[in-house]
């Protein structure tokens, strides 16, 4: 039994295959602007979506399942890049096109 006074809330997936999780308010993570399963095509459908119409200078930070504060969930958030956000990206992009390069597929 949970010591916790607070009753949960129902979660849905926000990609419309009904799938729902049961959780505590103080566990959900609230600055995700999407929450679901992640498995489902509604999910893929408006990850793409949101990424094909994101502006310059923003980015997608993920959520893996579990992680958005609701277990078997995941979800994202759309933020301003910072200045060492950019710096991580130019990072990661160098250390895939050398691996790429080593592999000769550029």
């Amino acid at each position: 039994m949970s010591k916790s006074k607070e009753t949960p809330v129902r979660i849905e997936c926000m990609g419309g295959c009904g799938k729902y999780q049961m959780v505590r308010p103080s566990k959900l993570y609230r600055s995700l602007q999407f929450i679901g399963c992640m498995n489902c095509e509604g999910c893929r459908k408006a990850e793409a979506l949101a990424l094909a119409s994101r502006p310059e200078g923003v980015h997608m930070a993920r959520y893996i399942n579990g992680h958005a504060g609701v277990a078997g969930f995941g979800g994202w958030s759309m933020r301003l890049s910072t200045p060492e956000d950019e710096a991580s990206f130019a990072r990661a992009r160098a250390i895939r096109d050398a691996s790429l390069s080593m592999v000769g597929k550029r």
